[in-house]
């Protein structure tokens, strides 16, 4: 049997920005110009590779669950 809809991927991603905007299961806070952003490890690494490399190879940065990033996140 194999489950497939098209509204997975949505909901998916509507239930992954609540739980963060709830600070639930969040694993990491990003700080960036004064601004805390609580978040989760496995999003940020699947959607980007600087992540993805910050928290699997054997820097500070893949123990701590806090650390500053560049200034211009927002931008």
């Amino acid at each position: 049997y194999h489950f497939q809809s098209s509204e997975h991927n949505r909901l998916l991603l509507t239930n992954l920005a609540e739980l963060r905007a709830d600070s639930l299961l969040c694993d990491v806070v990003l700080i960036a110009e004064g601004t805390r952003i609580n978040a989760h490890r496995n999003v940020l690494a699947a959607s980007s590779d600087y992540f993805k490399a910050m928290f699997t190879n054997d820097v500070i940065e893949s123990r701590s669950r806090m650390f500053a990033t560049c200034k211009r996140l927002f931008h």
